[in-house]
């Protein structure tokens, strides 16, 4: 019975992981990096200094930390990637 629970307790982290990271991950593919120069352009437009390093910063924190995070490989690393993404976006 123990081993059921472990078992059902694991899948329930992997999708909860999986859950909160494709939040991230979708917004990094759909607005990021599909349309990088008009959201470079945006950031700019927002007093933002050198907007494409600051975006290619931003994709960088994103992907490294949610990939991270989905693969349970450096979990807190990642999730302080994510944390500092999260701070500096708000």
């Amino acid at each position: 019975m123990e081993q059921v629970a472990n078992f059902v307790q694991g899948c329930i982290s992997l999708l909860a992981r999986f859950m909160i990271v494709a939040i991230f991950l979708f917004s990094a593919f759909d607005s990021k990096i599909r349309h990088f120069s008009q959201t470079a352009e945006y950031m700019g437009s927002e007093g933002i200094p050198n907007p494409r390093l600051a975006l290619f910063g931003a994709i960088g924190l994103i992907l490294v930390g949610g990939l991270s995070v989905l693969a349970g490989a450096w979990t807190r690393i990642g999730a302080a990637f994510l944390f500092v993404f999260l701070a500096a976006a708000t």
